[in-house]
């Protein structure tokens, strides 16, 4: 059996199926396929509940639980999960309030692929799934 990468999963949660599919296919590019792609933000904290999840990529507007309830949920459940802010919202006020918030990082869409993988590979680092390139086991 293929070892899957990240060793933890990342979780991408966003109202939009095509949304899901750039991040899956931009990820997968770059070996990165040990993900869970949530198109219902009702499912999220489930998911968060039955998988140990390495980082979570998390829209904010979405229908039925906001980005801004699933972050305030998620980092007081899951507090050293980091959380990517990947969202169309992109006005500085809204980045400064999320890093203040502990987001890990806000990603305007659409995204810059090259700053998104950078951020992922921080994040990664961060949480010990990656060391300066190398995969940890």
């Amino acid at each position: 059996m293929l070892k899957k990468y990240p060793t933890l999963p990342i979780l991408i949660v966003d109202d939009e199926q095509i949304a899901l599919t750039s991040l899956e296919m931009v990820l997968n590019s770059e070996g990165i396929d040990n993900l869970i792609l949530c198109e219902d933000s009702r499912e999220v904290m489930d998911l968060l509940s039955e998988n140990k999840i390495g980082i979570v990529l998390l829209d904010l507007s979405m229908p039925h639980i906001s980005g801004y309830e699933l972050f305030n949920q998620i980092s007081q459940q899951y507090p050293g999960t980091p959380i990517i802010i990947v969202s169309g919202e992109n006005d500085l006020a809204s980045t400064v309030s999320w890093i203040k918030e502990a987001a890990y990082d806000f990603l305007p869409k659409p995204i810059c692929e090259e700053k998104f993988m950078a951020t992922l590979h921080k994040a990664l680092e961060s949480v010990g799934i990656i060391d300066n390139g190398n995969y940890l086991n």
